[in-house]
Protein backbone atom coordinates (compact mmCIF):
# COMPACT_ATOMS: atom_id res chain seq x y z
CA UNK A 1 0.00 0.00 0.00
CA UNK A 2 1.03 3.59 -0.78
CA UNK A 3 -0.21 6.62 0.96
CA UNK A 4 0.48 10.40 0.43
CA UNK A 5 -0.18 12.73 3.18
CA UNK A 6 -3.04 14.48 1.15
CA UNK A 7 -5.04 11.00 1.16
CA UNK A 8 -3.67 9.90 4.47
CA UNK A 9 -5.38 13.24 6.71
CA UNK A 10 -8.15 13.02 4.51
CA UNK A 11 -8.96 9.55 5.34
CA UNK A 12 -8.97 10.26 8.91
CA UNK A 13 -11.77 12.65 8.51
CA UNK A 14 -13.06 15.25 10.95
CA UNK A 15 -15.80 13.37 12.57
CA UNK A 16 -13.74 10.29 13.56
CA UNK A 17 -10.75 12.84 15.21
CA UNK A 18 -13.93 14.85 16.60
CA UNK A 19 -15.52 11.45 18.36
CA UNK A 20 -11.28 10.82 19.46
CA UNK A 21 -11.11 13.61 21.45
CA UNK A 22 -14.21 13.50 22.97
CA UNK A 23 -13.43 9.97 24.41
CA UNK A 24 -9.94 11.18 25.21
CA UNK A 25 -9.76 14.72 25.40
CA UNK A 26 -10.48 14.54 29.69
CA UNK A 27 -7.70 11.98 30.56
CA UNK A 28 -4.80 13.63 28.33
CA UNK A 29 -6.10 17.01 29.62
CA UNK A 30 -5.81 16.60 33.17
CA UNK A 31 -2.36 14.75 32.69
CA UNK A 32 -1.19 17.48 30.63
CA UNK A 33 -2.26 19.95 33.27
CA UNK A 34 -0.53 18.56 36.22
CA UNK A 35 2.77 18.54 34.50
CA UNK A 36 5.62 20.90 35.55
CA UNK A 37 7.02 23.33 33.57
CA UNK A 38 9.85 22.42 30.54
CA UNK A 39 13.39 21.68 32.19
CA UNK A 40 15.94 23.68 31.46
CA UNK A 41 18.76 21.72 29.10
CA UNK A 42 21.02 20.40 31.46
CA UNK A 43 18.24 18.68 33.40
CA UNK A 44 16.71 17.61 30.33
CA UNK A 45 19.95 16.22 29.32
CA UNK A 46 20.13 14.54 32.38
CA UNK A 47 16.33 13.20 32.25
CA UNK A 48 17.07 11.71 28.94
CA UNK A 49 20.16 9.97 30.02
CA UNK A 50 18.94 8.17 32.75
CA UNK A 51 15.32 7.27 30.22
CA UNK A 52 17.82 5.78 27.80
CA UNK A 53 19.93 3.97 30.57
CA UNK A 54 16.49 2.45 31.83
CA UNK A 55 16.10 0.88 27.83
CA UNK A 56 19.85 0.21 27.53
CA UNK A 57 20.28 -1.99 30.59
CA UNK A 58 17.50 -4.00 29.69
CA UNK A 59 18.43 -4.40 25.56
CA UNK A 60 21.77 -6.00 26.58
CA UNK A 61 20.18 -8.65 29.17
CA UNK A 62 17.57 -9.27 26.52
CA UNK A 63 20.57 -10.07 24.38
CA UNK A 64 22.81 -11.96 26.12
CA UNK A 65 19.56 -14.35 26.68
CA UNK A 66 18.90 -14.42 23.06
CA UNK A 67 22.55 -15.86 22.44
CA UNK A 68 21.98 -18.31 25.56
CA UNK A 69 18.64 -19.74 23.94
CA UNK A 70 19.98 -19.90 20.50
CA UNK A 71 23.31 -21.98 21.88
CA UNK A 72 21.06 -23.97 23.37
CA UNK A 73 18.60 -24.58 20.87
CA UNK A 74 21.50 -26.11 18.49
CA UNK A 75 22.77 -28.58 21.35
CA UNK A 76 19.58 -29.87 21.78
CA UNK A 77 17.10 -28.83 18.45
CA UNK A 78 13.56 -29.71 20.20
CA UNK A 79 10.36 -28.17 20.24
CA UNK A 80 10.78 -27.14 23.87
CA UNK A 81 14.10 -25.30 23.07
CA UNK A 82 12.98 -23.78 20.20
CA UNK A 83 9.77 -21.82 21.49
CA UNK A 84 12.25 -20.79 24.32
CA UNK A 85 14.69 -19.40 21.68
CA UNK A 86 11.61 -17.63 19.86
CA UNK A 87 10.59 -16.31 22.92
CA UNK A 88 14.02 -14.80 23.58
CA UNK A 89 14.35 -13.18 19.98
CA UNK A 90 11.05 -11.52 20.66
CA UNK A 91 11.91 -10.00 23.92
CA UNK A 92 15.66 -9.24 22.90
CA UNK A 93 14.27 -6.98 19.31
CA UNK A 94 11.78 -5.70 21.26
CA UNK A 95 14.24 -4.35 24.01
CA UNK A 96 16.13 -2.63 21.13
CA UNK A 97 13.60 -1.25 19.76
CA UNK A 98 12.60 0.69 22.74
CA UNK A 99 16.13 1.02 23.36
CA UNK A 100 17.04 2.67 19.69
CA UNK A 101 13.97 4.98 19.64
CA UNK A 102 15.89 8.32 19.37
CA UNK A 103 18.45 7.01 16.75
CA UNK A 104 18.86 7.23 13.09
CA UNK A 105 17.78 3.40 11.70
CA UNK A 106 21.05 4.21 9.33
CA UNK A 107 22.95 3.37 12.51
CA UNK A 108 21.40 -0.21 12.83
CA UNK A 109 22.03 -1.52 9.01
CA UNK A 110 23.82 -4.51 10.31
CA UNK A 111 21.33 -5.12 13.46
CA UNK A 112 17.95 -4.65 12.42
CA UNK A 113 17.54 -4.57 8.24
CA UNK A 114 14.36 -5.63 6.94
CA UNK A 115 12.63 -6.74 5.04
CA UNK A 116 14.92 -9.30 3.78
CA UNK A 117 14.86 -12.28 1.12
CA UNK A 118 15.28 -15.70 2.88
CA UNK A 119 16.47 -17.27 -0.36
CA UNK A 120 19.70 -15.31 -0.20
CA UNK A 121 20.30 -16.77 3.05
CA UNK A 122 19.05 -20.45 2.27
CA UNK A 123 17.78 -23.10 -0.01
CA UNK A 124 13.92 -22.61 -0.88
CA UNK A 125 11.40 -25.42 -1.94
CA UNK A 126 11.47 -23.66 -5.16
CA UNK A 127 14.98 -23.06 -5.30
CA UNK A 128 17.14 -26.18 -3.29
CA UNK A 129 20.21 -24.73 -4.33
CA UNK A 130 20.09 -21.02 -3.33
CA UNK A 131 21.27 -18.92 -0.69
CA UNK A 132 24.74 -18.41 1.25
CA UNK A 133 24.56 -21.96 3.20
CA UNK A 134 24.00 -23.53 -0.39
CA UNK A 135 26.96 -21.69 -1.35
CA UNK A 136 30.18 -24.17 -1.80
CA UNK A 137 32.53 -21.65 -2.28
CA UNK A 138 31.70 -19.70 0.42
CA UNK A 139 33.09 -20.14 3.78
CA UNK A 140 31.24 -18.93 6.94
CA UNK A 141 33.18 -15.90 8.24
CA UNK A 142 32.61 -12.98 9.88
CA UNK A 143 33.98 -11.38 6.99
CA UNK A 144 32.43 -13.03 4.52
CA UNK A 145 28.71 -12.36 6.25
CA UNK A 146 29.77 -9.00 6.33
CA UNK A 147 30.96 -8.44 2.94
CA UNK A 148 27.71 -10.54 1.81
CA UNK A 149 24.96 -8.06 3.86
CA UNK A 150 23.20 -5.98 1.59
CA UNK A 151 25.67 -6.68 -1.07
CA UNK A 152 23.56 -5.56 -3.91
CA UNK A 153 20.07 -4.51 -2.56
CA UNK A 154 19.22 -3.84 1.05
CA UNK A 155 16.77 -7.06 1.51
CA UNK A 156 20.02 -9.13 1.26
CA UNK A 157 20.65 -9.84 4.60
CA UNK A 158 22.98 -11.67 6.46
CA UNK A 159 23.55 -10.25 9.65
CA UNK A 160 21.33 -9.16 12.35
CA UNK A 161 18.00 -9.68 14.10
CA UNK A 162 16.15 -10.93 11.40
CA UNK A 163 18.21 -13.89 10.07
CA UNK A 164 18.18 -15.32 13.75
CA UNK A 165 14.10 -14.60 13.26
CA UNK A 166 13.68 -16.56 9.69
CA UNK A 167 15.64 -19.89 11.62
CA UNK A 168 13.67 -19.42 14.85
CA UNK A 169 10.19 -19.11 12.80
CA UNK A 170 10.46 -19.66 9.38
CA UNK A 171 12.95 -23.13 9.12
CA UNK A 172 11.52 -26.52 9.75
CA UNK A 173 13.20 -27.78 12.63
CA UNK A 174 14.56 -30.83 10.83
CA UNK A 175 16.57 -28.63 8.62
CA UNK A 176 18.85 -28.35 11.54
CA UNK A 177 19.29 -32.19 12.31
CA UNK A 178 22.35 -34.33 11.04
CA UNK A 179 20.09 -35.62 8.07
CA UNK A 180 19.43 -32.10 6.36
CA UNK A 181 21.71 -31.00 3.61
CA UNK A 182 24.39 -28.24 4.43
CA UNK A 183 23.08 -28.38 8.33
CA UNK A 184 26.53 -27.87 9.43
CA UNK A 185 27.11 -24.58 7.43
CA UNK A 186 23.69 -23.73 8.64
CA UNK A 187 24.60 -24.11 12.14
CA UNK A 188 27.68 -21.96 12.02
CA UNK A 189 25.62 -19.15 9.82
CA UNK A 190 23.18 -18.96 12.77
CA UNK A 191 25.63 -19.26 15.69
CA UNK A 192 27.97 -16.33 14.03
CA UNK A 193 25.22 -14.13 13.43
CA UNK A 194 24.33 -14.39 17.34
CA UNK A 195 27.74 -14.02 18.27
CA UNK A 196 27.84 -10.65 16.23
CA UNK A 197 25.01 -9.57 17.04
CA UNK A 198 25.61 -9.70 20.74
CA UNK A 199 28.87 -7.95 19.98
CA UNK A 200 26.41 -4.90 17.85
CA UNK A 201 24.53 -4.51 20.07
CA UNK A 202 27.21 -4.02 23.29
CA UNK A 203 29.15 -1.93 20.96
CA UNK A 204 25.70 0.20 20.43
CA UNK A 205 25.12 0.45 24.33
CA UNK A 206 28.89 1.81 25.06
CA UNK A 207 28.45 3.88 22.81
CA UNK A 208 25.03 5.39 23.69
CA UNK A 209 26.79 6.07 26.87
CA UNK A 210 29.33 8.02 25.72
CA UNK A 211 27.41 9.92 23.10
CA UNK A 212 24.33 10.84 25.94
CA UNK A 213 27.56 12.42 27.81
CA UNK A 214 28.84 14.72 24.42
CA UNK A 215 25.92 15.47 23.14
CA UNK A 216 23.31 18.67 23.75
CA UNK A 217 19.81 18.10 23.99
CA UNK A 218 17.44 19.95 23.47
CA UNK A 219 13.72 19.51 23.43
CA UNK A 220 13.39 20.78 19.37
CA UNK A 221 16.21 18.24 18.68
CA UNK A 222 13.84 15.57 20.72
CA UNK A 223 10.75 16.47 18.74
CA UNK A 224 12.95 16.07 15.14
CA UNK A 225 14.02 12.58 16.70
CA UNK A 226 10.84 11.42 17.42
CA UNK A 227 9.58 12.74 13.95
CA UNK A 228 11.98 10.69 12.48
CA UNK A 229 11.13 7.40 14.10
CA UNK A 230 7.21 8.01 13.01
CA UNK A 231 8.35 7.83 9.96
CA UNK A 232 9.82 4.69 10.43
CA UNK A 233 7.34 3.48 11.64
CA UNK A 234 4.96 3.76 9.24
CA UNK A 235 6.95 2.84 7.10
CA UNK A 236 7.70 -0.25 8.52
CA UNK A 237 4.11 -0.89 9.30
CA UNK A 238 3.47 -0.81 5.60
CA UNK A 239 5.53 -3.68 4.96
CA UNK A 240 3.90 -6.00 7.17
CA UNK A 241 2.92 -9.33 5.49
CA UNK A 242 4.17 -8.14 2.19
CA UNK A 243 7.58 -9.81 2.59
CA UNK A 244 9.22 -13.45 3.67
CA UNK A 245 9.91 -13.70 6.68
CA UNK A 246 7.12 -12.19 8.37
CA UNK A 247 7.89 -9.59 11.42
CA UNK A 248 6.90 -11.88 13.93
CA UNK A 249 5.53 -9.67 16.83
CA UNK A 250 4.88 -6.94 14.47
CA UNK A 251 1.82 -5.36 16.90
CA UNK A 252 4.39 -5.75 19.69
CA UNK A 253 6.99 -3.58 17.86
CA UNK A 254 4.98 -0.95 17.03
CA UNK A 255 3.41 -0.76 20.73
CA UNK A 256 7.27 -0.58 22.10
CA UNK A 257 7.86 1.93 19.94
CA UNK A 258 4.73 4.07 20.74
CA UNK A 259 4.79 3.39 24.29
CA UNK A 260 8.69 4.55 24.57
CA UNK A 261 7.55 7.80 22.68
CA UNK A 262 4.86 8.11 24.98
CA UNK A 263 7.47 7.94 27.72
CA UNK A 264 9.46 10.75 26.33
CA UNK A 265 6.06 12.97 26.08
CA UNK A 266 5.51 12.83 29.85
CA UNK A 267 7.56 13.26 32.81
CA UNK A 268 10.83 13.40 33.64
CA UNK A 269 11.64 13.88 29.86
CA UNK A 270 8.56 16.13 29.44
CA UNK A 271 8.39 16.96 25.99
CA UNK A 272 4.45 17.83 26.11
CA UNK A 273 5.74 20.77 28.01
CA UNK A 274 7.87 22.19 24.86
CA UNK A 275 5.21 21.01 22.06
CA UNK A 276 2.21 22.86 24.02
CA UNK A 277 4.22 26.39 23.81
CA UNK A 278 3.97 25.50 19.96
CA UNK A 279 0.53 24.40 19.75
CA UNK A 280 -1.60 23.75 22.89
CA UNK A 281 -4.56 21.94 20.83
CA UNK A 282 -2.73 19.94 18.56
CA UNK A 283 -0.88 18.71 21.23
CA UNK A 284 -4.13 17.57 23.28
CA UNK A 285 -4.89 15.74 19.61
CA UNK A 286 -1.82 14.34 19.61
CA UNK A 287 -1.69 12.99 22.32
CA UNK A 288 -5.33 11.80 22.28
CA UNK A 289 -4.29 9.89 19.17
CA UNK A 290 -1.24 8.62 20.28
CA UNK A 291 -3.79 6.91 22.88
CA UNK A 292 -5.59 5.81 20.85
CA UNK A 293 -3.36 3.81 18.84
CA UNK A 294 -1.69 2.03 21.78
CA UNK A 295 -5.27 1.28 23.03
CA UNK A 296 -6.02 -0.47 20.16
CA UNK A 297 -2.85 -2.50 19.60
CA UNK A 298 -3.15 -3.30 23.35
CA UNK A 299 -6.42 -5.33 22.47
CA UNK A 300 -4.92 -8.09 19.77
CA UNK A 301 -2.28 -10.18 18.88
CA UNK A 302 -1.45 -9.36 15.14
CA UNK A 303 -3.76 -6.84 13.16
CA UNK A 304 -6.20 -7.99 11.13
CA UNK A 305 -7.06 -6.19 7.86
CA UNK A 306 -9.49 -3.74 9.63
CA UNK A 307 -7.55 -2.73 12.73
CA UNK A 308 -4.11 -2.66 10.84
CA UNK A 309 -6.15 0.19 8.55
CA UNK A 310 -7.30 1.86 11.24
CA UNK A 311 -3.45 1.59 12.74
CA UNK A 312 -2.29 3.00 9.38
CA UNK A 313 -4.60 5.96 9.66
CA UNK A 314 -3.26 6.79 13.17
CA UNK A 315 0.12 6.59 12.46
CA UNK A 316 -0.23 8.97 9.16
CA UNK A 317 -1.81 11.32 11.59
CA UNK A 318 0.54 11.75 13.84
CA UNK A 319 3.66 11.59 11.86
CA UNK A 320 1.60 14.70 10.25
CA UNK A 321 0.98 16.51 13.63
CA UNK A 322 4.84 15.96 13.97
CA UNK A 323 5.51 17.44 10.85
CA UNK A 324 3.32 20.53 11.97
CA UNK A 325 5.05 21.06 15.41
CA UNK A 326 8.56 20.86 13.12
CA UNK A 327 7.32 23.77 11.39
CA UNK A 328 6.71 25.70 14.73
CA UNK A 329 10.32 25.19 15.43
CA UNK A 330 12.57 27.90 16.33
CA UNK A 331 15.03 28.82 13.32
CA UNK A 332 17.77 26.34 13.16
CA UNK A 333 20.72 28.54 15.58
CA UNK A 334 18.17 28.47 18.39
CA UNK A 335 18.21 24.40 18.71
Amino acid sequence: MVYHQSSRLAAIGFSSLALLILVLFAGCAERLETETDAQDPIQLAIAIRSWQQGKTEPMVQAMEQLSEATELFFRSPTIESRLVWQSAWISAHDNFLGASILYSPDKFQRIDAWPMEAGFLDSLADYPGSGIVSDGTLEITATSLEEQHQITDASEVALGFHVLEYYAFERDIEDFGSDAPNYQKRQQLVQLVAELLLVDITSFSRAQETESEANQNSYPLLLLKIQRRFQLVFSKFDLLGEHIPPNYGSAQNITTQLDAIAELLHEPVGLNHFLIELDPESTLTFNATLLEAQTLLSSMEQPDGVTSSRLVLLIAFLEQKLGDFVTLLPVEGEI
